[in-house]
């Protein structure tokens, strides 16, 4: 797909949504699982 630079864009796709949710548990970037418990905690903070 060729664009021009700098110019917004409206992208329709369809997503196969099994495939979406294999990648999701299986695939290699898995951010949620493979986060570094050990060095950093998250605190909420309430008002």
């Amino acid at each position: 797909m060729a664009s021009t630079a700098n110019t917004e864009m409206i992208l329709v796709a369809d997503v196969d949504m099994d495939l979406l949710w294999k990648l999701h548990n299986q695939g290699a970037v898995r951010n949620l699982k493979d986060r570094r418990t050990d060095i950093y905690d998250i605190v909420y903070k309430g008002k």
